[in-house]
């Protein structure tokens, strides 16, 4: 699942170079909304993260219980999750928005897109390993509702900022066209 992760990582960083990101760019109206619906995608998910952690009680599924997912399955499984992720999407295309001035060369776009790939195998592997060791796992379930109602107060806050930052300057527009309005 994380190698299939990765190769949406990637897929996502080589569309970005190659041309979303322009396209998201010279399309202001496009980029709010992006930027809008992004930061409720992320906002809900973070409420949601809240909500789960002030349940009294989590159903928690052992790993050593679960079948063996073959290789491909779980490649198919990472990579269709990472790539019909908004958050995802979102990500990858304000970044490079945001990072671009102009269009990358072959180069840069070489670079940015095996650094993305390099990041996504150590910190997707990373973390199946990591969250594989007994010790880390018992230390999660111990602290899990702590866990759980930092990342999603921070993933709220994070959602919620995107949200306003699209929304600010529609709302200007919006005012200013209501007050140029000649009282009737």
């Amino acid at each position: 699942v994380a190698l299939g992760l990765v190769v949406a990582d990637i897929l996502l960083a080589v569309l970005a170079v190659a041309g979303l990101a322009a396209v998201l760019k010279t399309s202001g109206s496009a980029l709010l909304i992006l930027g809008y619906v992004g930061g409720v995608w992320i906002a809900a998910t973070g409420l949601k993260m809240f909500q789960r952690s002030r349940r009294t009680d989590f159903e928690i599924v052992a790993c050593a219980g679960l079948p063996e997912l073959a290789l491909w399955s779980g490649i198919r499984l990472g990579a269709s999750a990472g790539l019909s992720n908004p958050q995802s999407i979102i990500f990858f295309a304000s970044v490079f928005v945001a990072g671009m001035v102009g269009e990358p060369d072959v180069a840069q776009a070489v670079g940015i897109v095996l650094t993305v790939a390099v990041s996504s195998v150590v910190v997707r592997c990373g973390i199946v390993r990591l969250v594989t060791l007994p010790l880390v796992r018992e230390a999660y379930l111990a602290r899990r509702r702590k866990i759980e109602t930092i990342s999603g107060v921070a993933l709220f806050s994070f959602g919620m900022k995107l949200a306003v930052k699209a929304l600010l300057p529609w709302t200007v527009k919006v005012l200013a066209i209501f007050l140029s309005i000649p009282p009737l």
